[in-house]
């Protein structure tokens, strides 16, 4: 099922910090970064629906958290 893109999920993912984000995690995985950009915009309407109405810091907390993920992942 696809969720729909809410507003701040559009608004996030023309931001200079979504932008670096996907930069890092498309060279990280070897991925092309617009299918990375998909990918995580998806992923981020679908967490929009369980979260009640994100904060932009919420959301760069979330992007944080997938850089630490990908650049030191737990083995």
């Amino acid at each position: 099922m696809a969720a729909e893109v809410p507003p701040n999920v559009v608004k996030l993912s023309r931001s200079k910090r979504f932008r670096a984000t996907v930069s890092a995690l498309a060279n990280q995985s070897g991925q092309d970064e617009q299918e990375v950009a998909a990918r995580l915009i998806t992923a981020c309407a679908h967490i929009a629906l369980a979260l009640d109405d994100p904060s932009e810091q919420d959301w760069c907390r979330l992007l944080d958290a997938l850089l630490l993920m990908a650049e030191h992942p737990a083995h």
